[in-house]
């Protein structure tokens, strides 16, 4: 029997304070009816790659590419809407995400996979989610751009709770 220690990891874009009380504040405004639950604010971010469940000894050299990553200056600019087709989630966008932050994210990807960890196949899209578990897809958009200024990188776990998950930063790189 193994007792390999695992973690469910991803690696995210994480917002400084002001970027997460902006996105906050642009967001109360959006209708979540139960059973739906809103993302609570601690937990915003933008997955740059889901990795699953991943072995302890494997988190040492995902952090150091934490270090690596560099997206330039220009910062994300939120400013549409990313209703899941299924009606599941609802998320924010940005209608033209930085050259620099989709080369990062490619690199990032690229530099995951030659590490033999599992990458997810699908192409990446730059969005915040807003609200899990929706019923009907809500009739809302952001009355302003929300502009993210690429502050740090983070290695999160995602913790499994009663009710929705939590996610935690286990490291943290500034950018």
């Amino acid at each position: 029997m193994s007792c390999v220690r695992t973690r469910r990891l991803f690696l995210a874009l994480w917002p400084g304070d002001d970027t997460r009380v902006r996105l906050a504040a642009t967001t109360a405004s959006l209708p979540v009816a139960l059973p739906a639950r809103r993302v609570v604010a601690a937990d915003l971010h933008v997955t740059l790659e889901f990795l699953g469940t991943v072995p302890e000894a494997a988190r040492a050299g995902i952090e150091a590419l934490l270090a690596a990553f560099e997206a330039g200056p220009e910062p994300l600019v939120l400013d549409g809407v990313m209703p899941d087709p299924s009606g599941r989630t609802f998320a924010l966008t940005s209608s033209a995400v930085p050259s620099g932050l989709v080369r990062a994210q490619d690199t990032l990807r690229d530099q995951l996979r030659r590490a033999g960890l599992r990458v997810d196949g699908r192409p990446w899209c730059a969005h915040v989610t807003l609200a899990r578990g929706l019923a009907a897809l809500p009739d809302w958009r952001p009355a302003a751009p929300v502009v993210w200024p690429l502050e740090a990188i983070a290695l999160c776990e995602s913790s499994p709770m009663p009710g929705p998950s939590r996610y935690t930063p286990l490291a943290t790189c500034r950018l």
